[in-house]
């Protein structure tokens, strides 16, 4: 009876997320939905949640929420869910990569000015970066 009360809890919790979520109001959601992974750090559901929240955060709530997703994969292996937002981000934060890249193509094209910032050895090393920080925000766990 106590499992099922507390159930019913945390699922009024993460509807109430939702609500706030879907309201606007990002940062009441991020307090609220950070509290229910501090009070249910296993529960792959409040990473789910936390890693949305994060989601709707541009630009700074992206890493984050893709941390929450690999989180809630590893908690739940079998629920395919944490792989298709772990997908959503990764397409999100290449795609800004890529776009910058073929915008700095075309200018040069453009222009004939060769010497741009942004290149394909510049997105390698986007990525060679971006992997050693979420390698060092796993050697924290």
């Amino acid at each position: 009876m106590v499992t099922l009360a507390l159930a019913l809890v945390v699922q009024t919790s993460i509807t109430r997320v939702d609500s706030v979520l879907a309201a606007g109001d990002v940062r009441q959601a991020l307090k609220l939905a950070t509290k229910i992974v501090q009070q249910r750090p296993r529960d792959p559901a409040a990473h789910m949640l936390l890693g949305r929240v994060h989601y709707a955060r541009p630009v700074v709530g992206r890493f984050p929420a893709l941390e929450e997703f690999r989180t809630a994969a590893r908690l739940a292996p079998n629920d395919p869910e944490p792989l298709y937002w772990q997908m959503q981000v990764g397409f999100y934060l290449r795609g800004e990569e890529y776009s910058a890249q073929l915008e700095a193509f075309t200018e040069a094209i453009r222009t004939g000015n060769m010497a741009h910032e942004n290149s394909f050895a510049s997105a390698y090393e986007t990525d060679r970066v971006v992997e050693m920080i979420l390698q060092a925000n796993k050697a924290k766990d």
